[in-house]
C-alpha cells in the first residue's frame, strides 16, 4: 500500500474588495488578492481566477474558506444576495467589516 504525500500550498487568493469603487468612493467591487509561492513584488488583484487542470499535478486539492460570523456563526455565503453580500441574518453587518478590513 502506497502511502498518500502530504500537500503544499502553493498558491493563496482571498477576496479582498475595493472598499472605495464607484463614482462617489462608496462602492464593494469584488476582487481576488493573490499570491504564489516565490513571487517576486506585489500581489495581483484580479476579477476572476481560473485553474487549468494540466497546470497541475494529479493530486492537487483547492479548497474555498468563507468567513463565519463572529455573532451566530453563520458562514458568509448566506448573506449573499444575488453577488452581492448583504447583513447576516442575526445583523451582522459585512459591508461595514469588509470596509473596516479592507480600507
Amino acid at each position: 500500500m502506497s502511502k498518500d504525500p502530504i500537500t503544499h500550498e502553493i498558491m493563496r487568493a482571498e477576496m479582498h474588495p475595493d472598499v472605495y469603487a464607484g463614482p462617489n468612493c462608496e462602492g464593494l467591487k469584488p476582487k481576488w488578492r493573490c499570491s504564489c509561492e516565490n513571487d517576486m513584488g506585489d500581489n495581483a488583484d484580479l476579477d476572476g481566477i481560473a485553474l487549468a487542470s494540466t497546470a497541475f499535478p494529479p493530486g492537487t486539492k483547492v479548497s474555498v474558506r468563507v468567513p463565519v460570523c463572529p455573532d451566530c456563526n453563520l458562514s458568509a455565503d448566506h448573506a449573499m444576495i444575488g453577488n452581492t453580500i448583504g447583513p447576516c441574518r442575526c445583523g451582522f453587518d459585512w459591508v461595514k467589516w469588509a470596509e473596516g478590513r479592507y480600507s
